[in-house]
């Protein structure tokens, strides 16, 4: 039983491990974008999220080519 727990427990941990990094590497950016999407569809324009999201890609705060 222990043969296969332990490469799935490191298979798993490595995965953990991974997100967890990639969170603390783009918070920043996350921050930023949820800022920005803040300001415009509460703000006084009263965007549409569509139409806020169009105008954070322009301010470079979200990837234009997104799919």
């Amino acid at each position: 039983m222990k043969n296969y727990l332990t490469p799935l427990a490191i298979f798993f941990g490595a995965i953990f491990i991974s997100v967890g990094i990639y969170y603390g590497l783009t918070y920043k950016d996350r921050a930023e974008l949820k800022a920005c999407m803040t300001f415009f569809t509460v703000g006084d324009e009263g965007l549409s999220s569509s139409e806020a999201e169009e105008k954070c890609g322009q301010l470079n705060y979200i990837v234009k080519n997104r799919r």
